[in-house]
């Protein structure tokens, strides 16, 4: 490497004119350390300059965004192969003002490499983003931050029952790991408790496929909903006012052609008629047979696997149509058991999810109760046959654990089992998947520490997305 600092920067004006490198030039680039940044900056600074001038004769920022977003975002990528946390107040300084469209604007992409690589010197800034800008970026920052304001911004967060639930469960997920004392009491406060389902299923006119009015005045529909595992659901429901109430797993299911594999039960068409027809025989002959009063129909029961004839399947106390975990009743959890329980919980905790999931546990556990949900979860072994997996790609989620992707330092290390520990057995890794179908699913590292005895998760990240 030359020591001479005009050969350095006539190396560096060289590779910059170049539009595209090679790993050799890359590599090279990334060898001038500060000399690179500092150049790959001013080139940068050149670009939203120019950007900036053509937005103020008179241009729409669209315009300007299409003329320039080739440059930028190569000189952006090219600024995130040499910034390090040290170049963090220069990269704030060069920022521009943030523009109408805070997705189009050349800030966006410093904000970006800033919430991946930046110190605390952003907190600030990413505090203003939060309220004002790419909120995403935001939380990515003020979650990996130790920062007295980012924390205390976190646990606002979190403590606002009108917060974005995304956010919400980001604090919940992080503040354990960057808040000390004051963030494991906040996680602590959330932890969830609650056992039963809550709320009603949500119905809303455009669920409704075919409806009618009888002689006495009751309107009835036939609602298509999710709730059972199976997008293509059909049932009956009845209006009280203005509001559609008390639905009625019918069993039928409109028939699809985007089934992946034949799915149980009766089908009907699509069409108007053939649903108008299904529907006057059910108000004739309702399908609301419940043997046991346990508040899940028995054609329910038959599809979650619970007993149509016992309330109480699982013997804990709460009856089938009210039980998150209608198959698995509560008991002592062994240690890996409880970070299953706290990995899960970090996935969906101030998310209303209302679906059917499948957790797949390793085949040394037993089925277990999962919290901080608000769907039915059935918790079985892969390889156990189950009539939910007909369903799929069609409603029913899927979450799995597994060994993390990545140790504790960042390396690929596939440990022996499904959760990685260190040495002194208070930190703890495990991979946590999660689908709605073929493709629709992210993967996740999931890191957890054990403070005063309880597993708590102090950080999530994605790994894979389909």
């Amino acid at each position: 490497m030359p020591t001479d600092q005009a050969i350095r920067r006539s190396v560096l004006d060289n590779l910059l004119k170049e539009s595209s490198w090679n790993p050799d030039e890359e590599r090279l680039f990334i060898k001038y350390g500060d000399d690179a940044f500092h150049a790959i900056l001013s080139e940068l600074k050149g670009t939203i300059s120019d950007y900036l001038k053509a937005v103020e004769s008179g241009i729409s920022e669209r315009d300007a965004n299409d003329r320039y977003r080739s440059t930028l975002s190569e000189e952006c990528n090219r600024l995130a192969l040499v910034f390090q946390p040290k170049h963090t107040q220069e990269l704030i300084d060069a920022m521009p003002t943030r523009s109408r469209d805070p997705y189009g604007d050349p800030r966006t992409s410093l904000v970006s490499l800033l919430a991946r690589k930046g110190d605390d010197r952003a907190v600030t800034l990413f505090l203003d983003e939060a309220n004002n800008g790419v909120k995403q970026y935001a939380y990515h920052f003020l979650c990996r931050s130790s920062h007295p304001n980012a924390v205390q911004f976190l646990i606002h967060t979190l403590d606002d029952p009108k917060a974005d639930p995304q956010y919400r469960n980001l604090a919940y997920a992080n503040l354990a790991g960057t808040g000390g004392e004051e963030g494991l009491k906040a996680v602590l406060r959330w932890r969830s408790t609650e056992r039963r389902r809550m709320g009603e299923i949500h119905l809303e006119d455009r669920d409704m496929v075919a409806t009618k009015t009888d002689v006495g005045g009751q309107r009835w529909a036939l609602a298509r909903l999710y709730y059972l595992g199976n997008n293509f659901d059909l049932w009956l429901v009845s209006s009280r006012g203005e509001n559609w109430v008390d639905p009625v797993f019918t069993g039928y299911h409109i028939a699809s052609i985007y089934e992946h594999a034949p799915i149980p039960g009766p089908e009907v068409g699509s069409d108007k008629a053939s649903l108008q027809k299904l529907l006057d025989q059910l108000i004739a002959n309702p399908p609301s047979k419940d043997s046991d009063g346990d508040g899940l129909a028995d054609l329910a029961q038959i599809r979650l696997g619970t007993s149509p004839t016992k309330a109480d399947s699982d013997g804990d106390g709460i009856p089938d149509g009210e039980d998150l975990n209608p198959l698995a009743a509560p008991r002592t959890l062994t240690d890996e058991e409880q970070i299953y329980r706290a990995a899960f919980e970090a996935m969906f905790r101030f998310y209303d999810v209302k679906m059917v999931m499948l957790v797949y546990i390793p085949d040394s556990s037993r089925p277990m109760e999962f919290l901080g949900s608000n769907g039915i979860n059935i918790c079985v072994h892969e390889k156990t046959k189950n009539n939910l997996t007909a369903f799929f790609d069609e409603g029913v989620a899927t979450l799995r654990f597994d060994p993390p992707r990545f140790d504790f330092d960042g390396k690929s290390n596939l440990p022996d089992g499904t959760v990685l520990k260190s040495m002194d057995r208070q930190r703890a890794k495990i991979a946590v998947s999660k689908q709605t179908g073929m493709l629709n699913g992210t993967g996740y590292d999931v890191e957890l520490r054990k403070i005063r005895g309880i597993w708590v998760v102090v950080s999530v990240y994605s790994t894979w997305v389909s």
